[in-house]
């Protein structure tokens, strides 16, 4: 019985070491499928959305080392071949602002910097090659050593993806893992101003009419639209857990659930698990009851019924929205807390 990956969202770590994984490779097989430039989807936290990010720029990016054993036996290896022509294609650029969540605007802003040069230094072989020019090699330095300005910051990803693109010959896919965490933070904490106008740049600077991107993905557990801070994206494909689209490519469906619970020998306590931890419903017009895999996870390891997600969040959002809110919004509270049935708030 394999060791569970409690707590590791690095897709190569889970592989390497031989842990349990929940086969969720036809994602990729969507991603491409997809025409959409652009794709957002959002999820709840925990899950596996960074884990599901790490096994895209594992399959996807152009490095000297050969990935492929990474994905032989999983089920994208049997679909059709030019699925596999896409292994290890295009150079990828790969954030997560799943950290950036300080109770101050400069904070934040520090450690988004701190984020953008560490992938910077992470393709540094650019500043040996050919492709960089005078100016923008005095961008990329300033960057890579953390002496930019704000607005080289912002349109960073227009940079980077520039120059890889000159470099490898092939366009760049953009990897954006939880970009509303630091808007979340800022929202609560009073400098949602200054987070929407650096994140607007920032995101126009890498998904907007980018001529070097092949294609962006975003995560993140919120839609912002209040302030259309996508509104000037392109070709955007938003996929929330009231859409069709990749209903059943994070977290486990009812299938996978009972099949993890009968090979960690609980068989026996099938119904009660999934009556306990009860699922999401996910889709449109088409529906899949989907799990938390970070509650299926720790009872799979602890064999005890508790409510592990309750307390892996916060809920200052929800609170200002009680206490804040217009007489309509708090009316359709009272009805979700009554248990009926509203169409959106």
């Amino acid at each position: 019985m394999k060791k569970l990956p409690i707590g590791i969202d690095n897709y190569k770590k889970i592989i390497d070491n031989d842990l349990r994984f929940v086969d969720k490779t036809l994602f990729i097989k969507n991603i491409i499928d997809d025409s959409s430039e652009v794709i957002l989807i959002t999820r709840p936290r925990r899950f596996g959305k960074t884990l599901s990010m790490s096994m895209l720029k594992y399959f996807y990016e152009k490095t000297k080392e050969d990935n492929s054993y990474l994905f032989k036996d999983m089920k994208i290896w049997k679909e059709d071949k030019k699925y596999k022509e896409e292994l290890g294609k295009y150079p990828v650029i790969n954030l997560t602002l799943k950290n950036v969540k300080f109770y101050d605007w400069e904070t934040n802003y520090e450690t988004i910097k701190n984020i953008i040069t560490s992938e910077f230094l992470r393709h540094d072989y650019l500043l040996d090659s050919n492709v960089l020019k005078k100016g923008n090699k005095k961008r990329f330095e300033d960057i890579c050593y953390g002496n930019g300005d704000r607005a080289t910051y912002s349109s960073s990803l227009e940079l980077l993806s520039k120059v890889l693109y000159e470099y490898h010959k092939e366009k760049v896919l953009i990897l954006l893992d939880e970009y509303d965490t630091l808007l979340n933070e800022s929202y609560v904490s009073g400098f949602y101003n200054e987070a929407r106008e650096f994140m607007r740049g920032f995101l126009n600077s890498g998904f907007k009419n980018n001529p070097y991107l092949h294609k962006g993905i975003i995560t993140g557990i919120f839609r912002i639209a209040k302030e259309s801070i996508f509104s000037d994206i392109n070709n955007l494909n938003v996929s929330t857990i009231l859409s069709n689209g990749y209903r059943e490519s994070m977290g486990f469906t009812l299938e996978e659930t009972e099949s993890l619970l009968k090979e960690y020998k609980v068989k026996d306590n099938i119904k009660e698990v999934t009556n306990w931890y009860n699922g999401y419903i996910f889709g449109e017009t088409e529906f899949s009851l989907i799990y938390n895999p970070f509650s299926i996870m720790l009872y799979l390891d602890r064999k005890i019924l508790k409510p592990y997600w309750v307390n892996t969040s916060g809920n200052a959002i929800i609170k200002d929205i009680v206490i804040n809110g217009s007489r309509d919004i708090k009316e359709e509270i009272k009805k979700l807390l009554k248990g009926d049935e509203i169409k959106g708030i």
